[in-house]
């Protein structure tokens, strides 16, 4: 006999139904790829792209900057993230997140 609590969550977490799996393509016009292309090549782009690269060095020694690098080193991740806070703008941010993938 199940318990009330036991009730409850299998009312709330039924494992009837199937997890949802979303799933969505991103796709950049060429024209958008050029703009990333010109603004990774530009002065700021290169500002930006050397802020990351200092910082993440940064993060590897034990210090933190801002904008603060976040190093992944699992069996189950490698790589890095980036908090988005200041000097990114919402655009200067996306240019970045775009120009590392067109790297890629």
């Amino acid at each position: 006999m199940a318990s009330f609590i036991d009730d409850i969550f299998g009312k709330l977490f039924s494992k009837k139904n199937p997890p949802i799996n979303v799933k969505e393509n991103f796709s950049q016009t060429e024209l958008e790829e050029e703009t990333v292309e010109s603004w990774a090549k530009s002065d700021e782009g290169r500002s930006f792209f050397n802020l990351v690269k200092k910082n993440y060095h940064f993060k590897t020694s034990g210090m933190n900057s801002h904008p603060e690098i976040h190093i992944f080193n699992s069996k189950y991740a490698n790589g890095f993230a980036i908090t988005y806070e200041s000097p990114f703008t919402q655009e200067t941010f996306s240019q970045l997140f775009f120009a590392f993938g067109l790297r890629m």
